[in-house]
């Protein structure tokens, strides 16, 4: 499965669009549709937590992962209700 998502960061913390890519025990994250080089590889393990959040800001959900949370926001509810 792979699909674009807005991924807030810890620094700057206004969204950006991101391309995600599901593989087996990752979740990997790259500037766009192209793939040229892994942004981010968020592990996949038992210890892993996704979360629906309820702000004002809609389709928007946590991965919890062992020292470090990943906000993302998925374009609309089809594919919010995908992820979680």
């Amino acid at each position: 499965m792979e699909g674009l998502l807005e991924k807030r960061g810890t620094l700057n913390t206004a969204f950006k669009q991101r391309w995600f890519v599901l593989r087996p025990g990752n979740l990997r994250c790259y500037d766009d549709k192209e793939m040229r080089a892994v942004k981010n590889s968020i592990p996949l393990t038992h210890d892993v937590v996704i979360v629906e959040m309820t702000t004002s800001e809609s389709n928007v959900f946590e991965i919890r992962c062992p020292g470090r949370t990943y906000a993302l926001r998925a374009a609309d509810e089809p594919a919010y209700k995908q992820v979680v």
